[in-house]
């Protein structure tokens, strides 16, 4: 039967409003577990395994068992006390008895399968999920069986006894989507419960119970309030009180989702739940020592979970603790007595059938390993015969000889706890009133103890019906509500505020848990500190003096200036503002550019001349490096595409003819090894030894000790019957081979056909790159402006040429980086060649310069992705995956650079020694000295460039007044590069009544960044108001925090390089160190404060602030950190300052950042992320 019959025959069955008092069986049926040793199983015998975590048979069954072959390790019989190893596999063979479950059916209250939707009313007895004796009987494997799914996923789950509304998902998507709701608590929930006595306070009133909750027991288990629990909340409104019963009907709403949180919370407070088997057993009432208000008192090993039998501090008690083992006994003895004690009846059984075979029982320690008899009728002398005769063979299975179990009552099957609304902002799903929890409810209530008879027949008892009566809505913004025609519930909209409002006077919690940061409303400060204007700082005034003059060619070519890759918009408005601000009538054509080529094309001519005075001068703080750009033409498309097949062509070849050399390898192990195994044979045929061929089993105690011979012939039989290895691999090779992987062929050289096509591509590009500079007279216009770097070419020493291929993330099939640059430097090497035979100066000629000090002539060739394809951001985000994108191929003059380091005191190195005096390299920045080289080893500091770029990113107020501080944090100041280039930033750009603080958990790098900033204060002007504090702080210690930076909630923003990378930490320190540092950034930012932060671990950061969210939503509102789009606008900015290709790019930074929900990629040498942060009311 097809799905989508299935679903319309459940479509035309309805429930009644009163569920059936029937149970629902199954025939008994084999089973067979088969699962890895887990890692608390490894060191441990199998038989402990067995008794200690499965309770529901005994020690003798399981020695039975294991002996006879049912419980197998790696398909071998083995000895009960076989200690298991990592690796090994478990097969545990069973004759299943699944329990009996109501057969009331279950509910379809919505179905969507095109929103990928599924809501049931699960009802009581049915778990969720097959575990234990469950298998057939569970929710999943009903409902798939019913509506022909094949799979169904769940984001929650109810306890088995617990009943109501579960919400399913039929699709991937839909339930990851449902588990991030959840997760941030934006799924709210509403329980049903009916409790003991007469629930405190109004029917209009809450009671609110935030007592943490610990797991005391796997088995049975139980929880409990005790400190050392997870924090939980619930909140508590009667709805009604029944003095007949004394009970009354409370609705719950868990804010947090602990294992029997509610279940828990209303014994707590003194209101459990009547039926509830745990938590209103009578061994609460009964012993004092157990009340749970002396149980939150009791000491409990922190350690209890971690420790096994055997292990130093185990306790066989549950937890450590003799309270806790007293409940656990008395739960442990109830079940055993309603399950007519079977456990019992299954020690005796197979004790004799061991006895029987002459097996002992190992000693196992703990409380499952203790007889199964009744405790309060063990020392009686006819215990035995009174509960179980062994010779009833009625009382066992016929197959398995399991003891078989009563039927249980109805009753036991259940609580009275019902899950009856959940609800977000897009949806609401609401189930009727359970009928315990309608007035009529005790005549229901005493028709439970007396089932109708078991049945397995589905015409009978269906196990899925639609709901009949549920009603479908949709409210004017959208939002779905499906309910049933008597819901009437209180609304759960109403707002955390004013529930707290409400339970001040009945709160059961101490004044320590009730106060929560963030719960109060935003004060007028904080109202007008968010709602500030915020644009990021490379828009604000320049103020810088115009640098020193230095005489430049007037037909200056076009300038090629490396950037961060990334970030080429904030490099272009910021290179441009420069240019403009020193020279406003230079246009508006100026530069071009491309997100994520890492470079920017100043255009040739007036702008081209003064980004190169600038650059002279050290005035461009955003630029790396400059060249003159000689030629550029794009790649074209149908190269790229056949590069990148070669690559992957010879890379399945290689990938083939490895796994065929690793497979002859092992073929020749394995011959050779045949031959021992045959030389051995002949030596036991000469000594009369028969071949042995009975199996390895170990069912004595002891494990046999067998002949050399017998295993190595044991092992000739298996090679006899294993089929050849190398024929098995080389057709796997055959049919793993990609079409045309073994087609393709190489050159002499080794190189692909698409190399050659490169090569004789790149061939032509250099000849059109000489026309050009024959015609424009480059090489002398080049002498004139590397003459203003006070370069003599002149001079013998100084005229050396080099020959440089920069491939960026390009890799090609074979070829490499030192090939293609011979092969460039040869073709420069004859260009030079000839034009100094032109001009008959051939008795001064170049020379060939691979070391430091750096050629006069370097000669580059660029191959830089995106520039120049006009591609989209989604299109040049799909090309950062790729190693052949979408570009250009640039030819350029490289300039010298600034030094940014040099030798430390006492230093001597051939490299600074090399350096030829007469060589005036561009110079640095103010703020940016060359380094001592002993103060950047050991660091992993963010180049200087790179660090510009970064604060002139960041967000800042720009309607402050002048007498308000712009206060602003480094939290992981590193080497402080990042808080000098903000510091200069800020102060070029006229902003004034600026402190800086910056700090780091570690003592060396607080000294580098010291180090750092006296090398830098000479640029420091005290007029301006502006400070830089230091100290050594753990940024992630919110207290510790606010106190360095002066208090919660004064900081304007926050910019750093977080630690990532297995340089600094492990990925699970990093996990943990992320979640208290968005916590402590969000403790000491202002309302509306940004920060900027980067990090290659961006998903380890995005789960930190959704967990601060969920955090927040769930403790009734306060202040998160949400993601804001890193991005520039064009609204900011005057018409005329933006030149014709900066529209673009900014266009296509805004499209990267909503691609990847705010966030930047940046190119370090690998991918990072830029993020940014705002701090806002939730």
């Amino acid at each position: 039967m097809t799905s989508t019959s299935k679903a319309e025959r459940v479509a035309a069955q309805t429930s009644d409003r009163e569920p059936c008092g029937a149970l629902r069986t199954c025939k008994p049926y084999w089973h067979a577990f088969e699962t890895r040793a887990k890692q608390r199983w490894q060191g441990r015998s199998l038989v402990d395994i067995f008794v200690t975590e499965f309770r529901d048979r005994t020690l003798e069954y399981y020695v039975w068992a294991i002996r006879s072959g049912y419980v197998t390790i790696n398909s071998n019989i083995v000895d009960p006390t076989y200690v298991l190893k990592d690796g090994d596999t478990m097969l545990n063979k069973i004759h299943r008895h699944e329990p009996a479950v109501s057969a009331e059916p279950i509910k379809i209250l919505y179905h969507s399968p095109e929103h990928g939707r599924l809501v049931i009313v699960k009802p009581g007895s049915i778990p969720v999920h097959p575990a234990g004796r469950y298998a057939k009987h569970t929710l999943l494997s009903m409902l798939q069986e019913a509506l022909g799914l094949d799979l169904i996923y769940t984001s929650n789950r109810l306890d088995r006894l617990t009943s109501g509304i579960m919400i399913l998902s039929l699709t991937r998507p839909t339930a990851q989507k449902l588990s991030m709701d959840m997760t941030q608590g934006l799924v709210r929930k509403a329980y049903v419960a009916r409790a003991r006595g007469k629930f405190p306070t109004s029917d209009s009133e809450i009671v609110t119970c935030r007592e943490p909750i610990l797991g005391v027991d796997r088995q049975t288990g139980l929880n409990v309030v005790h400190p050392l629990g997870k924090s939980c909340e619930t909140m508590f409104q009667r709805m009604s009180y029944d003095e007949t019963s004394d009970t009354s009907v409370v609705l719950c709403r868990p804010i947090t989702g602990r294992t029997h949180q509610i279940r828990v919370h209303l014994q707590w407070l003194g209101h459990a739940i009547p039926n509830d088997p745990i938590y209103a057993h009578e061994v609460w009432i009964s012993d004092p020592d157990v009340h749970p208000c002396n149980l939150a008192k009791v000491t409990i090993g922190k350690d209890r979970n971690n420790l096994e039998p055997g292990m130093d501090g185990y306790n066989a008690e549950t937890a450590g603790c003799p309270e806790i083992a007293k409940v656990v006994a008395a739960l442990k003895t109830d079940k055993d007595d309603k399950e007519d004690w079977a456990r019992w009846r299954d020690e005796v059984k197979f004790g004799e059938l061991c006895q029987q075979q002459g097996w002992q029982l190992p000693r196992v320690e703990g409380p499952n390993a203790q007889s199964a008899a009744d405790p309060r009728r063990r020392d009686a002398t006819g215990a035995q015969a009174e509960l179980v005769n062994p010779a009833d063979e009625g009382m066992s299975c016929e197959v398995c000889k399991v003891p078989l179990q009563p039927d249980p009552p109805l009753s036991s099957l259940y609580i009275y706890l019902h899950a009856i609304k959940y609800e977000t902002d897009e949806w609401a799903f609401e189930d009727e009133l359970p009928w315990w929890a309608r007035q009529d409810w005790r005549s229901r209530a005493a028709s439970d103890a007396n089932p109708a008879v078991a049945s397995e027949d589905k015409s009978v008892w269906p196990t899925v019906v639609q709901a009949q009566d549920a009603k479908v809505s949709t409210s004017p913004n959208g939002k779905l509500h499906v309910y049933m025609h008597d819901s009437a519930l209180p609304t759960l909209q109403q707002s955390r505020q004013d529930l707290d409002a409400q339970s001040q006077s009945s709160s059961t919690t101490t004044p320590a848990s009730t106060t929560r940061p963030g719960s109060g409303e935003m004060d007028e400060s904080a109202r007008a500190s968010a709602a500030r204007s915020r644009r990021p700082l490379v828009d604000s005034q320049l103020c810088a003096s115009l640098p020193t003059e230095v005489e430049l060619p007037s037909a200056t070519p076009s300038v090629m200036l490396e950037v961060w890759g990334g970030l080429e918009d904030y490099a272009q408005r910021d290179i441009e503002a420069v240019l403009r601000h020193y020279q406003p009538d230079v246009g508006r054509n100026l530069s071009h550019s491309a997100l994520h080529s890492g470079h920017l094309i100043v255009q040739a001519g007036k702008a081209s001349q003064l980004a190169l005075r600038l650059y002279i001068s050290g005035a461009l703080d955003s630029v790396k490096s400059a060249s003159l750009l000689l030629h550029r033409c794009q790649l074209p498309a149908p190269l790229l595409a056949h590069l990148q097949a070669d690559r992957e062509a010879i890379g399945e070849r290689k990938r083939n003819d490895r796994k065929a050399a690793e497979a002859e390898k092992k073929q020749k192990r394995k011959e050779a090894q045949q031959r021992e195994v045959e030389e051995a044979a002949e030596r036991r045929k000469e000594r009369g030894i028969a071949p042995a061929a009975a199996p390895i089993t170990q069912n004595d105690s002891e494990p046999k000790n067998e002949a050399a011979e017998v295993v190595v012939e044991r092992l000739a039989t298996k090679l006899r019957h294993k089929p050849n290895t190398k024929q098995k691999s080389q057709a796997g090779k055959a049919q793993s081979a990609t079409p045309g992987a073994g087609k393709i062929e190489l050159n002499e050289q080794g190189q692909a056909p698409s190399e050659l096509e490169l090569l004789h591509f790149l061939d032509q590009g250099w000849k059109m790159t000489m026309q050009s500079a024959q015609k424009g007279g480059l090489i002398d216009l080049w002498t004139r402006i590397i003459s203003a770097f006070g370069v003599d070419v002149s001079s013998e020493t100084l005229r050396t040429f080099r020959a440089t291929v920069e491939r960026a993330t390009y890799i090609f099939p074979t070829l490499t980086q030192l090939y293609l640059e011979s092969q460039l430097g040869e073709s420069v090497g004859l260009w030079l060649q000839d034009l100094e035979k032109e001009r008959g100066s051939s008795s001064n000629p170049w020379h060939v310069s691979l070391r430091d000090p750096p050629p006069s002539l370097n000669l580059t060739l660029k191959f830089v992705r995106s520039l120049g394809t006009g591609q989209s951001a989604a299109e040049i985000a799909k090309d950062l995956t790729v190693t052949t994108p979408a570009g250009s191929v640039a030819w350029c003059l490289a300039l010298p650079s600034a030094r940014t380091t040099r030798p430390s005191e006492g230093e001597q190195s051939d490299r600074f020694a090399d350096l030829d005096s007469s060589h005036i390299l561009p110079k640095s920045p103010a703020h940016r000295p060359p380094i001592p080289t002993d103060l950047m080893e050991g660091g992993t500091a963010l180049a200087r460039y790179r660090a510009y770029l970064m604060t002139i990113a960041f967000p800042i107020p720009f309607d402050r007044s002048p007498d308000e501080k712009l206060r602003i944090l480094e939290p992981c100041v590193g080497s402080g590069g990042i808080a000098v280039e903000l510091f200069a930033a800020l102060r070029a750009r006229a902003q004034q009544n600026i402190e800086v603080y910056a700090c780091d958990v570690d003592q060396d790098e607080v000294t580098r960044a010291s180090r750092m900033f006296r090398l830098c204060e000479s640029s420091h002007d005290s007029s301006s108001a502006a400070t830089i504090q230091l100290a050594r702080i753990d940024s992630a210690d919110p207290s510790a925090l606010a106190t360095f930076v002066g208090g919660r909630g004064t900081m304007d923003g926050i910019i750093t390089d977080l630690p990532w990378g297995h340089r600094v930490s492990s990925h699970q320190q990093l996990s943990k160190l992320y979640p208290r540092l968005v916590q402590a950034f969000c403790h000491v930012l202002k309302a509306g404060g940004v920060a900027l932060l980067m990090t290659a671990e961006h998903l380890m950061l995005r789960r930190a602030t959704k967990a601060l969210e969920a955090a927040v939503r769930k403790s009734g509102g306060g202040f998160v950190l949400k993601y804001i789009p890193l991005a520039l606008d064009l609204e900011s900015r005057p018409q005329e300052e933006v030149s014709l290709g900066h529209a673009d790019l900014v266009q296509t930074g805004q499209d990267a950042a909503s691609l990847n929900e705010g966030e930047r990629v940046v190119d370090v040498g690998y991918k990072v992320y830029l993020c940014l942060l705002q701090k806002v009311w939730l």
